[in-house]
C-alpha cells in the first residue's frame, strides 16, 4: 500500500511538471490565462520551483485581462507574498478584478464604493452578526483573527470564537477549534479535548475533519486505536467532500462574470482536476468564489506546519 502511494504522489509530480511546462509553451505564445496558471505554479511550488516574486511577476503581466490573476495578485500584496504587503496596492487590484467580473471581488467590494471599506464592512458585518449569535459569522471572524486579514492577528481571540462557533454545532469551526486543541494555537494543549472535537466535526460531515482522523486511525496518534478500515472509509468521505468543492470552484472559474456557464460539461473536467489538485493552497492563495473563500483556509495552514 504504502508503495502504491509512493508511486501515485510521484506520477502526481511529473503530472504537475508537465502541466507546468504546457503553461509556460503557451504562456511563451502570448497565452494570459496560462501565464496566470504559470505565476499559481511558481506561487505554490507545484510543477515548478517555489519562486513567489517570480510568480507575482507573471501575474502582474496578465492581471490586466485575467480576473483570476487581478485577484490573486491582491491576495499577495494583500499577504505580503512575492511582493511587500500593501494595503493600497492590494484595494487597487481587488477594485480591478471586480471591474473585469471577478465574482469574488464583487462580492467582496460590493458593501462600499471603496474596496478597502468594502472588505473592512464585510468583516464588521461578519462582527456585528457574530455578537447575535450567528455561527457562520463567528467562524468567518474567528479566519480573520487567525491570519490578520483586515484586523490584528490575534489567535486567542480566534480560538474563543471557533468555540463559539463550534458550540452551536458548525463543522468547520468544530474541526477549527479541535486544530487549535492538538497544536496548542490560541489554547493550551489538550490531546483529549482534540480527538474529541475534530471526531464530532468528522461526525458532522467536514472532510478536514475526516481526513484529520482517517491519518490518526492510521497511525494510532493522539491515543486514538488504529483501524485501517475506518480510516480508508473516512478518507473516501473527505475525497467527495473536496471534489464537490473543487467542482464548485471550477463553476466559479467557467462563469467568473457571475452569468450563465459559459463551457460545456466536457470542458469543464480541466478545470474539476485542476481545482482539486490545488484546493488545498488554493483556498489561501486565491479563493475563486466566497464560497471557496470560506473553505478553511487558516486550517489549511495549520496541516502543512
Amino acid at each position: 500500500a504504502a508503495g502504491r502511494k509512493g508511486r501515485a504522489k510521484a506520477d502526481r509530480a511529473t503530472d504537475r511538471r508537465k502541466a507546468a511546462d504546457w503553461f509556460r509553451a503557451a504562456a511563451f505564445q502570448g497565452n494570459s490565462k496560462a501565464l496566470y496558471k504559470l505565476g499559481m505554479c511558481h506561487l505554490e511550488g507545484r510543477g515548478a520551483p517555489y519562486m513567489p516574486d517570480q510568480g507575482v511577476c507573471f501575474l502582474r503581466q496578465c492581471a490586466k485581462v485575467v480576473p483570476e490573476a487581478a485577484f490573486a495578485l491582491a491576495k499577495c500584496y494583500e499577504d505580503g507574498v512575492g511582493v511587500d504587503k500593501s494595503a493600497q496596492q492590494a484595494n487597487d487590484w481587488y477594485r480591478h478584478a471586480a471591474e473585469i467580473g471577478h465574482r469574488g471581488a464583487q462580492e467582496a467590494l460590493s458593501a462600499a464604493p471603496d474596496s478597502a471599506s468594502g472588505l473592512r464592512g464585510q468583516l464588521q458585518r461578519f462582527q456585528q452578526m457574530a455578537k447575535l449569535g450567528d455561527a457562520e459569522a463567528q467562524y468567518q471572524v474567528a479566519v480573520h483573527l487567525m491570519e490578520g486579514r483586515m484586523t490584528a492577528r490575534d489567535e486567542g481571540a480566534a480560538c474563543r470564537m471557533y468555540f463559539k462557533a463550534a458550540m452551536q454545532g458548525h463543522p468547520a469551526a468544530m474541526c477549527a477549534y479541535g486544530l487549535c486543541l492538538r497544536y496548542g494555537r490560541g489554547t493550551d494543549l489538550d490531546v483529549e479535548g482534540a480527538v474529541r472535537w475534530i471526531e464530532a466535526a468528522s461526525h458532522a460531515g467536514n472532510g478536514v475533519a475526516q481526513m484529520e482522523m482517517a491519518g490518526l486511525l492510521e497511525d494510532g496518534g493522539l491515543g486514538v486505536q488504529r483501524d485501517e478500515a475506518r480510516a480508508r472509509v473516512l478518507r473516501v468521505k473527505a475525497e467527495a467532500w473536496e471534489d464537490e468543492r473543487a467542482v464548485r470552484m471550477s463553476l466559479a472559474l467557467a462563469k467568473p462574470a457571475g452569468g450563465s456557464v459559459a463551457a460545456r460539461a466536457a470542458d469543464l473536467s480541466p478545470y474539476v482536476e485542476y481545482a482539486g489538485d490545488r484546493l488545498e493552497r488554493f483556498m489561501r492563495m486565491v479563493g475563486a468564489s466566497v464560497l471557496a473563500k470560506h473553505m478553511l483556509a487558516s486550517l489549511m495552514f495549520w496541516r502543512r506546519r
